[in-house]
């Protein structure tokens, strides 16, 4: 066995010289390790970012595609006519929804994803190539005096607003995103429409 080379240190002693070679090594190791470590907790959280955020892009896209479905259904007329509250009281009947056509006329075919609703498309761009889908249900609540503030004959002083009534509906829509992760939204909405008595 050879014996340890001595040398002196600061003070005057004999010290005996370690070979530390290997020591570079083993520090090298434990760094890789540590920027390994850090690098796939970076790596993590991006990717955990990336979903959230997709996740909030496609929840914001069906929440737009109710929203205009929402619209279409306060204000289009075709519901409106077919519900009478002598003869019917929700669009569509119960398992009758169809697909509504782009032009806003109904078609024959079964709206097999919600059969209570009708399928409305909402397109998301001027050219018509990008869509979502909606699904439509108006029920017939009741039928009343005008709410104050509806701008009937009441509200000018005029009388006591025998010329107009107001029937009550609620609105209900389902939407869907365009999305792995299949993002629905529902809305729902009460409305007033004052007709004439």
């Amino acid at each position: 066995m050879q014996d340890m080379p001595k040398t002196k240190n600061q003070c005057g002693y004999l010290v005996t010289a370690r070979n530390e070679r290997g020591m570079a090594l083993i520090l090298v190791l434990i760094m890789l390790v540590l920027l390994s470590i850090l690098g796939a907790t970076v790596f993590t959280s991006t990717t955990s970012d990336l979903r959230i955020t997709s996740n909030y892009r496609n929840l914001e896209d069906a929440f737009y595609t109710a929203d205009a479905a929402m619209d279409f259904a306060q204000a289009h007329g075709i519901i409106y006519t077919s519900i009478l509250p002598a003869t019917a009281t929700v669009w569509p009947t119960a398992g009758a929804g169809v697909i509504v056509n782009d032009d806003g006329t109904m078609s024959t075919t079964a709206n097999t994803a919600y059969p209570d609703y009708n399928r409305i498309t909402v397109f998301k761009n001027a050219a018509k190539t990008i869509r979502n889908y909606a699904h439509i249900k108006v029920d017939y609540i009741s039928t009343g005096a005008v709410p104050p503030g509806m701008g009937t004959e009441v509200d000018a002083g005029l009388g006591s607003g025998t010329g107009f009534k107001a029937n009550f509906y609620a609105v209900n829509v389902l939407a869907e995103g365009q999305s792995p992760n299949n993002t629905h939204v529902e809305l729902e909405s009460h409305i007033v429409r004052v007709v004439p008595k």
